[in-house]
């Protein structure tokens, strides 16, 4: 098994293993063993993967049980560790993630999707068995879970490469397993039950064929739901209610723990006694997961369901909801107990911290200087969820300002290992919020634009009001490159601020000023001179700022007056544009911790 999969399973709680897979059987357990060499990956109480070795040297043997979060990731690991060659590698702006498992899960896939390569934020992946799809990422150089439609939605966001994988996944009952191990030498195959789903219908695509992965076409749609029914009738206990299982999961995330001897968070992990008690359908059941449709045997009449041919009379609904909720209030009352006994705890630890540090918190990380912290960090544009309100949609639509600032967010990724460190003593997160780039591409995103928009402005700036919605990802103390080739390489030219599209494309750069020295004549000619470098080999190049904390010469209006042409107070049909190089030239000053634009006026 590779080292990171292995990291992550042993990141899980853990407790000695006495041998006895009947029990973690009985408990419908999800995580996994290790004995020796060998890892046994289980969901629902059922082998879904033995890797590096043989069953009998876990039953009966001792070793480690790994109990994991969430009851997806065992089949993950499992299918990680036996990871084949892809099927295919995709980019996500030539082919759209959604687009892929749109297909994969009307085929019956089974096997996951990854898409880490040349991603910043972390790795994602989209997990699929008989169709069913569930999604897990790892976030930030902590790696923190996330899992369901919240990784999701981040995974759909991301900009990258991500490979499809087919695996082929045997599922075993643990008494058939181990109680009779030789039933398979002496041929009779019933005495061995398992069940494995094999998308066999799907021959490895040559490479002109990993171009591209469309819906399948109109005449196989009777064969892709044939697959889903006899993937669903093989699947092991509990992916029926992997979404159902991550709901309850996400609510039972409560307090993290900071147990110095690293004990786990007692919230995150599943409880195995009420996973335990739960109804487990008959192996030839069909039951929809949330988003198919009722089957004519659930919505019959008693009459309907008992005439001949009626498929199964229809699994006491009203019975079985009042059990499901009284089962529901047990187990908050459990988790509030639960919750109030590690707040006391983390209070206590807390107090126990502060008094073996003296009073003092001393910094456990790295301590740079702000030009050192700036350079080496990204700041991405970034939303809750792309079907709510987006600057893009603002920019076709006149949605409300306040819709926008509620999906938005800013993200940052740095360079370095941000986990305690500082900046000339403050932390970083702290610092780099109270920083001018900071609190500038804040006032781009979420005023400069509407402010371009409601003063009816947007089609004399349109290519900087048009940049605007289009930010994906800004640079900080960043250098652009000009295509003039020295001895020494390309040449560059430098901006405190670059910003972005998801193709790599500048749209806009900015000098900031954060002195109370005034901007010169000089100051404003190199900026330009800059700028119009830059144009010329980036015709998406919309706009580049200059802003201050203090104010601009006379000389400096001046540049931007000659520069423009026509004056920057032309009512022109477009505002403050270098005509000859394509873009805009603005100024702006820095009042009150707010930003605003004086040339052109607005």
């Amino acid at each position: 098994m590779d080292s990171r999969t292995q990291e992550r399973v042993e990141r899980w709680d853990s407790r000695p293993f006495d041998g006895d897979l009947h029990a973690l059987a009985g408990a419908d357990f999800s995580g996994a063993v290790v004995a020796g060499d060998t890892w046994l990956f289980l969901l629902g109480g059922r082998i879904v993967g033995v890797i590096g070795g043989e069953l009998e040297g876990v039953a009966g043997g001792s070793g480690t049980v790994y109990e994991a979060p969430h009851r997806a990731l065992p089949l993950l690991c499992s299918m990680e560790a036996q990871r084949g060659a892809p099927r295919g590698q995709y980019y996500t702006n030539e082919t759209p993630l959604e687009e892929v498992d749109d297909t994969l899960q009307e085929g019956g896939f089974t096997g996951y999707v990854e898409l880490s390569e040349n991603v910043l934020s972390g790795d994602y992946y989209l997990v699929y068995y008989g169709g069913r799809r569930m999604a897990i990422a790892y976030i930030g150089n902590a790696e923190r879970l996330l899992v369901g439609e919240e990784a999701y939605e981040r995974a759909v966001d991301e900009v990258g490469i991500y490979d499809v994988i087919d695996v082929e996944v045997e599922v075993t009952d643990v008494a058939d397993a181990v109680d009779a191990p030789s039933a398979a030498d002496t041929g009779d195959a019933g005495a061995l039950e398992t069940h494995t789903q094999v998308d066999e219908s799907a021959p490895e695509p040559d490479r002109e064929q990993r171009a591209t992965v469309g819906p399948e076409p109109a005449g196989s749609t009777a064969t892709a739901a044939a697959r889903t029914q006899s993937a669903t009738d093989d699947e092991p206990a509990g992916t029926d209610d992997l979404e159902e299982d991550e709901t309850r999961w996400q609510e039972s995330r409560t307090v993290p723990s900071v147990d110095p001897e690293g004990a786990s968070d007692v919230a995150d992990a599943p409880d195995t006694e009420a996973v335990a008690a739960e109804e487990t359908p008959e192996p030839d059941a069909d039951v929809p997961s949330d988003s198919e449709e009722p089957s004519a045997a659930e919505t019959a009449t008693p009459a309907e369901a008992s005439a001949p041919g009626a498929e199964r009379d229809v699994e006491a609904p009203v019975e079985r909801l009042e059990a499901e909720r009284e089962r529901l209030r047990a187990r908050n009352q459990e988790l509030s107990a639960t919750v109030d006994e590690l707040r006391t705890r983390i209070e206590r630890l807390e107090a126990e911290l502060e008094e073996a540090r003296g009073g003092q918190s001393p910094s456990s990380g790295l301590d740079l200087g702000i030009d050192e912290a700036l350079s080496q960090t990204n700041l991405f544009v970034r939303y809750d969820s792309r079907s709510q309100p987006t600057l893009g949609t603002a920019h076709e639509d006149r949605v409300d300002r306040s819709e926008v600032d509620a999906n938005l967010r800013l993200e940052y990724h740095t360079r370095f290992d941000d986990v305690g460190a500082t900046v000339d003593g403050v932390p970083f997160a702290e610092a780099l919020t109270d920083s001018m780039e900071f609190r500038f591409l804040e006032w781009l995103t979420t005023e400069l634009f509407f402010e371009i928009r409601d003063t009816g402005r947007a089609d004399a700036l349109g290519d900087l009001y048009e940049g605007l919605a289009r930010i994906d990802r800004v640079e900080l103390r960043s250098e652009v490159p000009t295509g003039t080739g020295t001895e020494d390489g390309a040449e560059t030219v430098a901006f405190d601020v670059v910003a972005y599209d998801k193709m790599g494309h500048p749209l806009l750069v900015a000098e900031l000023n954060d002195s109370r020295e005034p901007v010169s004549r000089d100051r404003l000619e190199a900026v330009a001179a800059d700028a119009a470098a830059v144009a010329d080999h980036h015709p998406e190049l919309a706009a580049a700022l200059v802003v201050t904390r203090s104010y601009f010469e006379p000389g400096a209006l001046e540049v931007v007056e000659e520069a423009t042409k026509s004056g920057f107070l032309s009512r022109g049909s477009r505002l403050s544009y270098v005509n000859n190089a394509g873009y805009h030239l603005c100024l702006a000053e820095s009042r009150s911790e707010g930003f605003h634009v004086t040339v052109p006026e607005l």
